[in-house]
């Protein structure tokens, strides 16, 4: 691949790590939440306690174990390291096991090499490919597609800044699909999402945004990009005048 497009390999691997990063970077408390679940089953296996809280009912909170008693045994290792270190050595090993995983992955590398030029794979459906497939030259679709992938990653860092957890969790379902290199017509399911989001907020016109599931493939990226900026659209019923919310309770 000439031009821009051939940097979109690199870029992807870049937002991925950015993407990474900044989940740890702001998850505080949180990092290791199911791991702290699963070391304190081990622990309480380690002092003969009972494994079950049979009065917690919904995993609400660190510590709740909601898991069968053979995966409590196979976490005693971890129970015996310090708490960091267990932790640390937990997240390498979900890493290894990740990486593992790929390798033994029975893929061609000729498919690898060719989901590398994403523009120009067929049925593929990402702003890249699209405006190749409308006859823009191979170098400018990448470009296309570098500039999509940018604008998904950003709106995603500025929602995490300054949106709530379900506008923001909205943004990041939808700029997942744009960062992705292939993106088939069936991945507009997850449009939902903010769909439904958007209606709970009172933008009725948001029932539109499924129907990209019919339209020509040009109209994808448009949807996307609509779904993508919409949840940033104050709720409507949060902008109602007080007149209008009816007499006090």
């Amino acid at each position: 691949m000439r031009g821009p497009g051939r940097w979109l390999p690199a870029f992807a691997v870049a937002a991925f790590a950015l993407g990474v990063a900044g989940i740890v970077a702001i998850a505080g408390d949180t990092l290791g939440y199911d791991f702290r679940a699963y070391v304190s089953a081990a622990d309480r296996v380690l002092a003969g306690e009972p494994l079950y809280d049979p009065g917690v009912s919904v995993a609400g909170g660190f510590a709740i174990y909601l898991y069968p008693p053979p995966f409590a045994i196979a976490m005693l290792p971890f129970a015996l390291l310090p708490d960091p270190i267990g932790l640390a050595a937990w997240l390498v090993l979900l890493v290894g096991a990740f990486l593992a995983g790929v390798a033994l992955l029975p893929v061609r590398l000729e498919l690898l090499r060719r989901v590398s030029t994403p523009v120009t794979t067929p049925h593929n459906f990402t702003p890249g490919a699209i405006a190749f497939q409308l006859g823009v030259p191979e170098a400018v679709a990448g470009g296309v597609q570098l500039a999509a992938m940018a604008g998904a990653l950003a709106a995603t860092g500025v929602a995490w800044v300054r949106l709530d957890h379900e506008a923001s969790l909205a943004v990041t379902v939808v700029a997942s699909q744009v960062l992705s290199p292939l993106l088939w017509d069936h991945y507009a399911m997850l449009l939902l999402i903010p769909t439904a989001l958007l209606l709970e907020r009172r933008h009725r016109w948001a029932v539109l945004i499924p129907i990209a599931g019919w339209l020509p493939a040009p109209a994808y990226p448009v949807t996307f990009a609509i779904a993508l900026l919409a949840p940033f659209l104050p709720s409507r019923s949060e902008r109602r005048p007080a007149a209008d919310l009816g007499p006090p309770r």
